[in-house]
């Protein structure tokens, strides 16, 4: 297709020149090629890891565009997963034809079971290095797998003691902290002691608080308090040991409970004997007797008294008939 650009007359005698200019449409610039796209993606983004052996997972690596042929590249990359004990580091190079179905290739990495208690975890497997790189865009670099945990975590537990506080001094009460399900890894609690009906403000035991710390391996502490003896007749009283603050565990049973089992005898109860001068009629004279305890009690004790005749008698006016209870 052409076009009239400019168009010039002249005019001699009765002829008539002309001048036609002819220009040509300008040539079109030549298209760029297409683009051919690349993304990589986590079949299973999330695998249970098992307990022995390993598993497999796999990434697609898919192309979209002309049909070229090319290579890129692929290789694992650790997060917070670790090649060699959570995931086998692979890597390697996917070649494309770039005809017919030829447009997926498939990298496999192996996952590595365990029996230990842990957080889920993840690893990347990157894509790269195109060639030839002209023309290739790499849409997603990489793809995320999660390694999941399927294994039971440690959990602790405090069982309970029950002793006599003895007379004097003091003793030690014992509890057990145990840890149960996995032991491969380090984990912690925290302990306290608290008041029930003994208390430390009556000098019934010791107040103490801390943490446990359990190495790989551990299943066993124990958490000591003192418990201070006494004579006092009293009824049987109890404190508590309480847990708290797991690290890497779970508390099934959080508190253990202290009993003080009294030891002392029942007091026995006396009263003593008295002697006055009766004096002269008309007065009076008060006579009293004092009654106690064999030993201290913090229980309500109490007692019934009466007189009775002697060689004196209320009938001759010797004194006056009283009862009562203390």
């Amino acid at each position: 297709m052409t076009r009239i650009t400019s168009l010039s007359l002249r005019v001699v005698g009765t002829m008539v020149a002309a001048a036609i200019v002819v220009l040509g449409m300008p040539t079109p610039p030549a298209s760029a090629a297409p683009l051919d796209h690349v993304t990589i993606t986590a079949s299973t983004p999330s695998h249970v890891e098992g307990n022995s052996g390993t598993t497999s997972v796999s990434f697609a690596i898919v192309y979209t565009g002309n049909p070229t042929a090319f290579s890129i590249d692929w290789a694992t990359a650790d997060g917070t997963a670790t090649a060699g004990s959570d995931y086998i580091a692979a890597s390697g190079t996917v070649s494309f034809n770039g005809t017919g179905p030829d447009k997926t290739k498939t990298a496999t990495v192996l996952i590595n079971g365990d029996a230990t208690a842990e957080t889920n975890e993840t690893f990347t497997v990157n894509i790269s290095n195109p060639q030839p790189a002209t023309g290739i865009v790499i849409d997603t670099p990489s793809a995320t797998q999660t390694i999941m945990d399927d294994d039971s975590s440690a959990s602790f537990s405090i069982g309970d003691v029950s002793a006599a506080e003895g007379n004097v001094g003091s003793s030690t009460f014992s509890f057990a902290v145990t840890k149960t399900g996995t032991t491969a890894f380090t984990t912690s609690v925290d302990f306290a002691t608290a008041d029930g009906t003994a208390t430390v403000a009556d000098g019934d035991f010791a107040a103490t608080s801390g943490t446990l710390s359990f190495l790989p391996g551990d299943t066993s502490k124990t958490v000591d308090v003192t418990v201070y003896g006494d004579t006092k007749h009293e009824a049987d009283e109890t404190f508590t040991v309480d847990l708290s603050g797991a690290v890497n565990a779970t508390i099934t049973d959080s508190q253990g409970i202290g009993t003080i089992t009294n030891d002392d005898q029942v007091p026995d109860v006396s009263i003593d004997d008295q002697v006055v001068a009766e004096g002269n009629s008309p007065d009076t004279t008060t006579m009293t007797f004092n009654v106690s305890l064999s030993n201290p009690s913090d229980q309500t004790i109490t007692v019934d008294y009466t007189t009775t005749d002697g060689t004196a008698t209320t009938a001759d006016g010797d004194y006056v008939a009283t009862s009562g209870t203390l």
